[in-house]
This record gives structure tokens, C-alpha cells and sequence, in this order.
């Protein structure tokens, strides 16, 4: 069967209100004249109705500057990187276009725009198929033409079928309406440390340090090397980290990193 509004027709709801009197010959008598209509309910685990992930990066972050003189102190970290994911979801979502209202037999049902609504099905009527929305939690439901215009009545489910009014509602605006937007959100990760690079101190005329790799572990543990160098060399790289060695002491390291 044809779903109106493809990407809307996603929009569901996972149960719906039955219109039921306690008495059923109350409604053969009375309801008989009414027109009911067949309905095609969605599936609220339809795959296009969950939200959706919509795109997702790794971003990397530092917390050093490069060309600036800085220190640090015995065991404490010179130089890092981290990566952290940023992920966007999106999930459909019918939402009013403005303020109105529909009214019929007393009951008024108000819309106020950006409020959202979620299709619970629809029905084929004259040839053309339309969107059920929920008007309120007391089993009043709305109909939707496939422009997302709502139809001017008030209808409720009777036996699993719609029943149409016998009246049409008065509604204002006239052109009171739906549309598609997608509800989104972001989900920012943690950030996990990739590397880092610690003053070891200055023994017996060189310079030591620790380089530990976390790139690959899943913990805060990680693969280390220690490095040395003549503690008169001013110019040191670690596995691509350059930098310019200003000051050197056993307690203190003052460096500035290199592009």
C-alpha cells in the first residue's frame, strides 16, 4: 500500500486510542450512519521512523602552543594529542507551521506552531491517502492531506477503523499545516589521550624522557619509551615532536615546541 508523505509516513506511534462505548448497541444504532474507514497503522519499529545517525568525525586536540616558551617539571607531561568523535543523529518529525485552532461540537483542539505530531497510520479516502495524527490524548485524531494541510474535522478510531464526523470542524487558519523537519541532535565524546610526552630529568649529563603511545590501548595504560639526549643538545625530536630545549635542570625542563 501507498505511504503518503514517504519519508513522513516514518513518523509513528506506538499505540493508539480506541474510541469504544460501553455499550455496542449505542453505536449500531447511532455511530451506523457514520462513514469508517479502513487503517493502514505504522509499525512503530519501522527502521525509518528510529533516529539515525546522520554523520560522525574524529577531531584531534592539544594542549600546547608551538613557538612559545614553556616549562615543566620532573614527571609532569610536556606535550599531548587527544581525539574525541563527534557523532550527528537526526530523526524525522511533522511539526505545525503555525498557531490555530480546529473546533467541532464543542471541542476545541489547539495547535501552536513548532509543535510536533507523530502519524500513527492513514487512510485512503476518495481516491487520495492522509496522514492520523493524534489531536489530544483523549482519542480525537487529525487528518493530513499529502501537502501536510490538516482537514477541517475531528475523527476517532471505532473497532480499529476511522470514523468520520457527519460535520466538518470550523478551522482557522484556513491553511493550518504540518511539515517535515528533522529533529537532530550531537553527541560529543570523550576525548582519549593518543600520546604524551613527560620530562624524566637530567642524570649524569643527559636529558631523559618519556614518551607513552595510547593510540592503540584501551586503557589509561599504553606503550612507553624513554628517550636521552646530551644534555647540551638544544634541538630534541620524539617520534615527530620537535622541539627547542631553552633551560635544563633535574627538576625542570624549559622548552619551546617547533612547527
Amino acid at each position: 500500500m501507498k505511504k503518503i508523505f514517504i519519508t513522513l509516513s516514518s513518523m509513528l506511534l506506538a499505540g493508539c486510542s480506541l474510541f469504544e462505548a460501553d455499550n455496542d448497541n449505542y453505536w449500531l444504532n447511532n455511530v451506523r450512519p457514520y462513514k469508517t474507514l479502513s487503517v493502514n497503522y505504522y509499525n512503530p519499529d519501522d527502521a525509518a521512523a528510529q533516529e539515525q545517525m546522520t554523520d560522525s568525525k574524529t577531531l584531534n586536540t592539544r594542549t600546547y602552543k608551538h613557538n612559545v616558551v614553556v616549562s615543566a617539571n620532573l614527571g609532569q607531561r610536556m606535550v599531548d594529542a587527544q581525539t574525541y568523535t563527534v557523532e550527528n543523529f537526526a530523526k524525522p518529525q511533522l511539526v505545525a507551521t503555525a498557531d490555530g485552532f480546529i473546533s467541532s461540537g464543542g471541542l476545541t483542539v489547539n495547535i501552536h506552531e513548532g509543535q510536533g505530531f507523530e502519524a500513527l497510520g492513514e487512510v485512503k479516502m476518495n481516491g487520495k491517502y492522509y496522514l492520523i495524527v493524534p489531536a489530544n490524548n483523549e482519542g480525537d485524531l487529525l487528518l493530513v492531506d499529502e501537502r501536510g494541510k490538516f482537514l477541517p474535522m475531528l475523527c476517532q478510531i471505532y473497532h480499529n477503523e476511522l470514523l468520520l464526523p457527519r460535520e466538518k470542524a470550523y478551522m482557522k487558519p484556513a491553511d493550518l499545516s504540518l511539515e517535515q523537519r528533522k529533529a537532530t541532535r550531537e553527541n560529543v565524546g570523550k576525548p582519549k589521550l593518543q600520546f604524551e610526552i613527560k620530562y624524566d630529568g637530567l642524570e649524569n649529563g643527559y636529558m631523559a624522557f618519556v614518551y607513552t603511545d595510547y593510540s592503540n590501548a584501551s586503557s589509561s595504560e599504553g606503550y612507553f619509551q624513554r628517550f636521552v639526549f646530551p644534555q647540551e643538545q638544544d634541538l630534541v625530536e620524539i617520534n615527530g615532536v620537535k622541539f627547542k630545549v631553552m633551560d635544563v635542570y633535574p627538576e625542570r625542563i624549559e622548552y619551546m615546541l617547533l612547527d
